[in-house]
């Protein structure tokens, strides 16, 4: 495990809106006639702030990820969003023939930068987080939970204000999603992006955010939004998951969700 663990220190959030969704509905066109995904979502993520969406499968929380990211527009609602986004996928969707280093430039390869001055913030980023002496392997030579480390560098390499994280780790074994969820979390917190992040994992949303936002089964509603707050501020989500009131909060978001869907 790479020790890219942030200062321990109170954190004060400047609020200002980098993600707003204000009565967001999505409705989607099939053969069988229309499909309402999520019905009336209001969402506001601050700068600095990690925010986690779960829900019950169906409710549409990869929908807003996608709405945010501008793949999607919402049938009816308002978004505004201050800055760049990157997103991180459930897979890592490397290239298996390009090395470590030339997937982290295809960002900047396709937004036309400068190579020379992207390859050297790539490098720069590598070496950071403990995958310099790695740039020239392929993603078949690495482990899971090193390609997961590539993609997130690959999507900094582009410098987002803002990262959406989709499932980013449940391909990974248990111990090695407990490790690499705490990398990312790490490494996200010292580059200051924000970041929302969708998954079927409560103890995962709960030991990396500052807030959770519950959704009800399809259409998808905010059901309740909680703030965590440890009793010991600025440790890692490892460390939070010991944390007295991290049981706390897992039972009511579990309530939550089995009120709205008994087989979540």
């Amino acid at each position: 495990m790479i020790d890219c663990q942030p200062e321990k220190r109170e954190v004060t959030y400047i609020l200002k809106d980098k993600v707003h969704l204000k009565n967001i509905t999505m409705v989607f066109q099939t053969r069988k006639g229309e499909t309402e995904a999520l019905r009336g979502v209001s969402l506001t993520v601050y700068q600095g702030e990690f925010v986690s969406i779960v829900g019950p499968s169906g409710s549409g929380k990869s929908t807003i990820l996608n709405i945010i990211a501008g793949l999607l527009s919402p049938s009816s609602g308002e978004v505004e969003v201050d800055g760049t986004v990157g997103y991180m996928f459930q897979r890592d969707c490397l290239f298996e023939w390009r090395t470590v280093i030339k997937n982290c430039l295809i960002g900047p390869e396709i937004q036309k930068q400068d190579l020379n001055l992207a390859r050297r913030n790539v490098e720069n980023l590598l070496k950071t987080y403990g995958l310099e002496d790695f740039m020239n392997y392929y993603p078949h030579q690495l482990s899971g939970g090193m390609r997961q480390r590539v993609a997130l560098i690959r999507t900094l390499a582009v410098n987002p204000d803002i990262v959406l994280l989709d499932e980013a780790f449940s391909a990974l074994d248990y111990q090695t999603r407990l490790t690499i969820a705490d990398e990312v979390w790490s490494i996200l917190r010292r580059e200051n992006k924000t970041a929302v992040i969708v998954t079927h994992d409560i103890a995962e949303a709960i030991s990396m955010s500052d807030r959770i936002a519950v959704l009800s089964r399809r259409p998808g509603e905010i059901k309740n939004i909680y703030d965590i707050e440890f009793t010991q501020k600025g440790n890692s989500p490892l460390q939070n998951r010991k944390d007295e009131r991290f049981r706390y909060y897992f039972e009511r978001i579990w309530e939550d969700l089995e009120i709205n869907d008994k087989k979540y």
